[in-house]
């Protein structure tokens, strides 16, 4: 008995360490550290302690997420062999190889509703640190916006606007499900950091995300009337923002105008335009493969007048470039797939907040990343990973109502 006990205790303590290293691998990734060897010391200990418990189990889980990126990374491999550049390849294939043992890792650390509500929040969490990191040192910053995040963070400041904003969209559903007053500050935090950031993207995806949740939330009148309130006062303070600060509002005048005048006096915006027209020529050159992993950069540096290694800033343009409409399709497909049944069930139950923020997830991932590489991201492969899981447990529940019910029907037979 005693035997058995200590057994159960040391299983508690190794599940809390894995929680732990799990936040501090997600925190460094955020920016709340150092992104050198403490990144590779926290990534080596969370697959380390999972694969541990894997062994002691002898199970090991294959998911469909894992089967769809592990198939999407042996393509990307291939693409070795007809690559414009393999030193380019190697720096994108060799973080996606990393990648996939994190995907692996962290499908088996889920193993319930709890723990994926746990993931939330640490992801949450992690943004939280670093907004709160941000805020208490930009002033002690000098230079450009862009500058200051980087310095503060270690990472560009238009990555850490565009993983806090989707943080926002959990820390809404978080307040939902569990009404706590925290959630409502740490948006306020998170809003506010994104602002400093001036980040369009980042300013964007949080405002599309809620208005989708609450679209597709069934609300009574003192609901809607709670949310017009908010929306009334978000609207004022973003107003006052916008007077305070010039070169933000001056970057939104801009997209405003690039998007409905077709002007396109904006540098970052005509950049983005020459880089999808880079992508088009490529894709039309090779339609099929593409030419190579990661060698859209190659190509924009040795092959055009910019003369400069840089991704596309476009997912659907570097999957086309690099890998063609083979690689587009293997990476697109699982979010079609999730997307459609999350949005049938959510047809049928307009009620289920989970159901809610995995559709919303996957489909404002979807529109930004028409300006957002994500395919090698590990935070944005997190927001698949959510969206997917949530699916994975409805159906999982489907299944074992539909077992009970035939149960009580052989049940009702031997009777």
């Amino acid at each position: 008995m005693d035997t058995v006990l200590k057994f159960k205790e040391s299983g508690n303590i190794l599940n809390k360490i894995t929680d732990i290293s799990l936040l501090l691998f997600l925190c460094v990734k955020t920016g709340i550290g150092n992104r050198g060897i403490l990144e590779y010391i926290m990534y080596i200990a969370f697959i380390g302690l999972v694969f541990f418990q894997v062994c002691q189990s002898k199970k090991i889980k294959i998911t469909k997420y894992t089967i769809w990126y592990t198939i999407f990374v042996i393509f990307s491999g291939i693409s070795y062999f007809w690559a414009m550049s393999h030193e380019f390849f190697k720096q994108s294939f060799f973080t996606m190889g990393a990648l996939l043992v994190f995907n692996v890792a962290i499908c088996n650390y889920v193993n319930s509703k709890e723990k994926l509500n746990q993931v939330i929040k640490y992801f949450v969490w992690a943004n939280i640190f670093t907004a709160i990191k941000i805020l208490l040192l930009y002033n002690t910053c000098s230079g450009e916006v862009a500058d200051r995040i980087t310095k503060i963070t270690g990472i560009y400041f238009n990555t850490i606007a565009q993983v806090m904003a989707f943080s926002t969209i959990l820390t809404v559903y978080l307040y939902k499900i569990y009404r706590k007053k925290v959630y409502l500050v740490f948006l306020l935090v998170q809003f506010c950091t994104i602002f400093l950031t001036e980040s369009r993207k980042g300013f964007l995806i949080p405002i599309i995300g809620i208005i989708i949740m609450l679209i597709f939330e069934k609300k009574t009148m003192k609901k809607f009337l709670t949310y017009l309130s908010i929306g009334v006062v978000g609207v004022i303070g973003i107003f006052i923002f916008f007077k305070i600060n010039d070169s933000f509002s001056q970057e939104m005048q801009q997209l405003y105008s690039s998007v409905v005048k077709d002007d396109t006096g904006d540098y970052s915006i005509n950049l983005r335009e020459f880089f999808i027209d880079t992508g088009i020529e490529i894709f039309k050159d090779k339609p099929m493969l593409g030419i190579g992993l990661n060698n859209f950069a190659y190509y924009v540096k040795n092959c055009t007048e910019y003369t400069e290694a840089r991704y596309s800033h476009n997912n659907y343009i570097e999957m086309l470039s690099c890998l063609g409409i083979v690689g587009l399709i293997l990476y697109y497909w699982f979010y079609l797939y999730i997307l459609v049944k999350l949005l049938i069930k959510l047809i049928k139950n307009r009620n289920d907040l989970q159901l809610i923020l995995g559709f919303t997830l996957v489909f404002v991932l979807m529109i930004f990343e028409w300006g957002i590489v994500s395919y090698s991201g590990c935070m944005y492969n997190i927001i698949i990973f959510i969206a997917y899981y949530i699916l994975e447990f409805k159906e999982k529940n489907k299944d074992d109502k539909e077992l009970i019910e035939a149960g009580k029907e052989l049940i009702e037979n031997d009777k």
